[in-house]
């Protein structure tokens, strides 16, 4: 891989980095974030392997803990960055 598009360049240099999905078969997230706001997003089916109380780092962003987790919906309460 060329210099150029090593990952750790781009966020050294706070460039934004691609998180890939699969194109389908994706979860609804959602987080309950520290002003009481929601986020949604999308997340691998493979997160449905979590347990409740379990701590994910999600987006490289922060980290958050399993709330409940349904058939194709996982929830998650926003812990820190």
């Amino acid at each position: 891989m060329s210099e150029e598009y090593n990952v750790f360049n781009y966020a050294n240099n706070k460039g934004l980095i691609i998180h890939w999905l699969p194109n389908e078969n994706n979860l609804v997230v959602e987080v309950l974030l520290e002003d009481a706001t929601k986020a949604l997003g999308l997340g691998e089916k493979s997160m449905l392997n979590l347990k409740v109380g379990d701590i994910v780092q999600l987006e490289r962003s922060f980290f958050a803990r399993v709330d409940n987790i349904e058939k194709n919906k996982i929830y998650f309460w926003y812990l820190h960055k």
